[in-house]
């Protein structure tokens, strides 16, 4: 669905930012992509999405399919209806000046018949609890509603792949909590869901597969529990890092809380 091979990225007069990454992400997977800042999920999140070098300039090395397609060389407009992109700042990205207009354009772009439209509109909303602020402008709307504004307006497109740079960045732990359940339910729904956070309590947990990037290259690409050495410096669940700091073995140290219950209880630690 997705492959990656021996990808370079750098843009205008920098030096490289992604040096040789190499890995493919398969139908129904939630994979964390998790670093510290600076350590290039954002240009890989751009390069997967054609945004470099076409909004971004740059130059990219390497070999990349989306769906078959090479984002690098047909372009953003290519992806459209395949792959659902959400960058770090929604109020960036958004094209309309009230929630269901901005569910609504990109149905309209892709030419849906009314009654599709409708079907997909209440679809939408509902999976992201969007009915008391359908009608609402998106300024009157909190930095939370938005990010489920324009989950909902990519959810409605119904792309194979969803591509989300820092979606849980400018969120309160409740609602960081309520987003990355949905997720996980897209993902369960058969749809390739990409997230680049640094922000882990809530999505750590739920995810399939974790690759960490630092410096640009990839030092863990696996199952979740495997990835928390790496990534002791970033913002691990409270849980974990109590027990690393215990000095738990690896193969026992919680991700969540119920894990964290069941493993005093066993009274292993």
């Amino acid at each position: 669905m997705l492959s990656v091979k021996n990808l370079w990225v750098r843009y205008a007069s920098s030096d490289w930012i992604l040096r040789d990454l190499s890995f493919n992400i398969g139908k129904g997977e939630l994979v964390v992509f998790a670093g510290e800042s600076g350590s290039g999920k954002s240009t890989l999140a751009r390069t997967l999405t054609g945004f470099i070098p076409y909004f971004y300039p740059g130059e990219v090395r390497g070999e990349i399919s989306v769906m078959g397609i090479n984002p690098v060389k047909k372009g953003p407009e290519e992806l459209f209806g395949l792959v659902g992109f959400l960058g770090q700042d929604p109020s960036l990205y958004t094209i309309s000046t009230n929630v269901i207009g901005e569910i609504v354009y990109p149905m309209e772009i892709m030419g849906l018949d009314v009654d599709e439209m409708e079907s997909r509109i209440r679809r939408a909303t509902d999976f992201f609890s969007l009915k008391k602020i359908i009608k609402s402008s998106l300024i009157e709307v909190s930095s939370g509603e938005l990010q489920r504004v324009a989950l909902a307006s990519i959810y409605g497109v119904n792309p194979e792949i969803f591509i989300l740079d820092e979606p849980l960045a400018r969120l309160d732990p409740i609602t960081s909590k309520s987003i990355s359940a949905l997720l996980k339910e897209i993902s369960e729904e058969g749809k390739t869901v990409i997230v680049f956070e640094h922000h882990l309590d809530e999505i750590l947990p739920l995810s399939d597969r974790v690759i960490v990037l630092k410096n640009g290259v990839i030092v863990y690409d696996g199952e979740p529990r495997g990835s928390l050495r790496h990534l002791r410096e970033i913002d691990l669940p409270e849980i974990t890092e109590l027990f690393m700091d215990l000095g738990v073995d690896d193969s026992k140290i919680p991700v969540t809380v119920s894990e964290g219950v069941e493993l005093c209880e066993k009274n292993t630690v």
